[in-house]
């Protein structure tokens, strides 16, 4: 038997499991649910399936749309605050600070591609280094 969830990730997974659990129901049949009360929208819970991290209001109003009961409920919100109390730990070197921005950057440029492939917005060509110096100026 796995231990508790402590991370994001197990807690998506958790999710997501409830979400089969439950059915699949469409996502937009879950946002409409008296569950989410308004709370949520399709696109809000596809991005918390999707490993957006939820708010403590979203997290209660997804449980709540997928009916799980005052147990699971209560585990999953008992999850949700052991990840908030596991603080990153501080950079052990300089360099450090600056991978995760990058990290978070990629992370980031890798969304708005893929916003724009669904949009049907043509990629921006890469610039080469003289391009792109010109590109800043």
């Amino acid at each position: 038997m796995p231990g508790p969830i402590s991370t994001w990730s197990g807690l998506t997974r958790g999710l997501k499991r409830l979400h089969g659990e439950t059915g699949s129901p469409p996502l937009r049949l879950l946002a409409a649910s008296p569950g989410a009360g308004g709370r949520l929208s399709k696109s809000t819970i596809s991005n918390i399936l999707n490993g957006k991290h939820p708010t403590l209001e979203q997290l209660t109003a997804l449980l709540a749309a997928f009916g799980t009961s005052p147990k699971t409920t209560g585990g999953m919100l008992a999850a949700y605050w052991r990840i908030l109390a596991e603080h990153e730990p501080p950079a052990v070197y300089p360099c450090d600070i600056v991978e995760r921005a990058e990290s978070e950057r990629e992370a980031l440029r890798v969304q708005e591609e893929a916003r724009r492939r669904y949009r049907g917005i043509e990629p921006e060509p890469e610039l080469d280094w003289y391009d792109e110096w010109l590109r800043s100026l």
